[in-house]
């Protein structure tokens, strides 16, 4: 399929082997990237503060037996999905995105995109 594809597709222009990809990235996605990797850290922090040091302290410091400190994980976790869920329904139209619409359709192919050369 993927031969198929690539002899109906024109012939592109092939990168200059001098050309250094990786600093034309950075020189034109700087902060772009930046927000990337700040937004993972953030998110990877927030999930071992809540699942590993946050029942960790409440066990020790704060005296509360190890199912009930083990419970902020899963309210956290309820909480994430609810906020979602609510930013979801404010900013946006309830149900899945508009490109995976689709395929939700009961007995529906989804088309290819215009001019791909498939039937």
């Amino acid at each position: 399929m993927g031969l198929h594809l690539r002899r109906l597709l024109p012939e592109t222009a092939r990168p200059d082997p001098g050309h250094a990809v990786l600093a034309e990235l950075l020189a034109r996605h700087r902060a772009k990237l930046l927000i990337g990797a700040l937004t993972i850290m953030g998110g990877t922090a927030s999930t071992y503060v809540n699942i590993f040091f946050m029942p960790t302290y409440l066990i020790r410091m704060v005296g509360l037996p190890p199912q009930t400190a083990f419970l902020t994980g899963c309210v956290a976790g309820a909480t994430m999905l609810a906020v979602a869920s609510a930013g979801r329904a404010s900013f946006g139209s309830p149900g899945p995105a508009p490109s995976l619409r689709r395929l939700d359709r009961a007995g529906e192919r989804p088309s290819p995109p215009a001019g791909c050369g498939l039937p």
